[in-house]
């Protein structure tokens, strides 16, 4: 039988019953020499056994809980966060849904009567609504031969989208265009159009349904520049600088409404750039002018005209309501920046201008 080799405990008797004396006789009657070595010839090389330490019985150590729960603790408040600012998720093109990037459509072009046919997103004081202001706008064309009703036609983003805009009764002739305001609010009034949505510059989506809310177009519109448009031309779509804003898309009108000058009996008499001594205002300061003259003998009502100091943006600023220009008198308006009265919201450069005059 064999015997386990485990240590012995300090001061145990030895196997073959007599103690072992550090300094007493080998037990097989050989003397065992404190120190030195054992002979190599002839005999049994040294075993040295050392003692084994007893196995310590395992102890799980405690790590400390703080740095899990500062982790749980940060993802619950980006949570909390992400959820406040984007509570419609994210799309899959990489931004927040509603508030970021779109998601695409599946583009539609099923409808040879009413037509999709122009889109601004990004209107710098460009064009302007009936209260002076410049939307995003959207433009629907009759493209067939007939008279069309669009009563019950209806615009929006998407398929799911509960903000729409819905015509009114309304008849296009035919190649007539009309437009909608998208503006986030809703009119189908004498004010004209306005959805109750608006369109991302960054790119968005436009969809158009007929009565039976059957979708006959879809567009994605592209991301656009300031006062450029995606609008139809023939074979598709493409992005312009030539916007046609209640017009067939073409050169002539283009040109039409960016360089015509039409007869008017209220003419530009006057421009005074880096005043210093003439015609005081009525807070006694000395502002740049535009002087105004009514060439013919009745009174001219100018509200909502339009005065600018650029050519490419025509409507720079509205003339107030009740600004009338005597009979063949004259009207300071000044161009002081101040944007309130009779005081344009620009000034003139002295080194050179425009000074344009639009009706409305």
């Amino acid at each position: 039988m064999s015997v386990p080799n485990t240590p012995r405990p300090a001061g145990a008797a030895h196997p073959q019953g007599g103690s072992h004396p550090q300094g007493g006789s080998h037990p097989q009657g050989g003397s065992h020499p404190q120190s030195g070595s054992h002979p190599q010839q002839g005999g049994r090389p040294p075993v040295s056994r050392a003692h084994a330490a007893p196995a310590r019985p395992f102890v799980p150590q405690k790590r400390s809980m703080l740095p899990f729960i500062l982790i749980c603790a940060g993802v619950l408040a980006l949570g909390v966060v992400l959820q406040a600012l984007l509570p419609n998720g994210f799309s899959l093109t990489g931004g927040a849904v509603g508030g970021g990037a779109v998601t695409a459509v599946a583009e539609i072009e099923a409808s040879d009567t009413v037509q999709l046919n122009e889109v601004m997103t990004s209107n710098g004081r460009l064009f302007r609504d009936a209260a002076g202001r410049t939307p995003d706008w959207v433009e629907v064309r009759n493209a067939s031969s007939e008279m069309v009703e669009l009563e019950g036609w209806t615009l929006a983003r998407g398929a799911e989208e509960s903000h729409m805009f819905v015509f009114p009764q309304r008849t296009l002739a035919p190649g007539e265009c009309v437009l909608v305001f998208a503006d986030s609010t809703y009119a189908d009034g004498a004010n004209g159009y306005h959805a109750p949505f608006s369109l991302k510059a960054a790119g968005d989506t436009l969809m158009l349904f007929n009565p039976a809310g059957v979708a006959v177009e879809a567009i994605n519109i592209p991301a656009l520049a300031q006062n450029t448009v995606y609008r139809r031309v023939e074979g598709g779509w493409e992005v312009s600088s030539r916007y046609t804003p209640g017009a067939e898309n073409t050169e002539e009108n283009y040109h039409a409404m960016t360089l015509a000058i039409t007869p008017s009996d209220v003419v530009i008499n006057e421009v005074m750039a880096g005043n210093t001594r003439t015609l005081a205002a009525e807070d006694g300061q000395y502002y740049d002018y535009i002087e105004l003259a009514n060439t013919s003998g009745a009174d001219v009502d100018i509200s909502g005209w339009y005065l600018s100091d650029d050519a490419a943006d025509n409507m720079a600023w509205r003339v107030p309501e009740g600004t009338v220009v005597p009979a063949n008198g004259y009207l300071l308006l000044y161009a002081s920046g101040r944007g309130e009265g009779l005081h344009a919201n620009f000034r003139l450069s002295a080194e050179g201008e425009a000074a344009v005059l639009t009706n409305d």
